[in-house]
């Protein structure tokens, strides 16, 4: 219900917070609403730490960033000066799919496209798991 965590009051919680330095998130909550706020002016003036770990997988792509991704780079972008770390949806080697200062064309915010082997594979999973739950009702 409403005490459920959601990206709607996490990103009210930003917003809220201009004191804000470190920011670390390891949860699908942080999304469109989250990224928006922090593109808002004045939004988190002080941060200087942000760990965001919420990649998003579609029947298509896999680590894709949650979000408008020219919204995340606006917000990441004009926080160049302050920001000292920023990971987002690190990969299995820890770096980051976003670069502070590195060209759009380098970043990896739209994660990584499923091979046809891998869509095959995902389509028997979601199957499987339909009749799955069909022999359990």
């Amino acid at each position: 219900g409403e005490d459920k965590p959601t990206d709607a009051h996490l990103s009210a919680v930003l917003r809220s917070c201009p004191d804000l330095r470190w920011c670390f998130v390891k949860s699908s909550i942080f999304g469109a609403e989250c990224w928006n706020a922090l593109a808002a002016e004045g939004v988190c003036p002080r941060l200087e730490m942000i760990w965001v770990d919420a990649p998003m997988h579609t029947n298509d792509r896999v680590d894709a960033a949650r979000g408008d991704h020219d919204v995340i780079r606006s917000a990441l972008k004009k926080r160049i000066g302050t920001l000292k770390l920023c990971m987002i949806n690190p990969d299995d080697q820890c770096k980051s799919r976003y670069v502070l200062g590195a060209k759009v064309e380098s970043d990896r915010l739209n994660g990584a496209a499923r091979t046809e082997d891998e869509k095959q594979a995902l389509r028997m999973m979601q199957r499987y798991s339909k009749r799955s739950q069909l022999n359990t009702t």
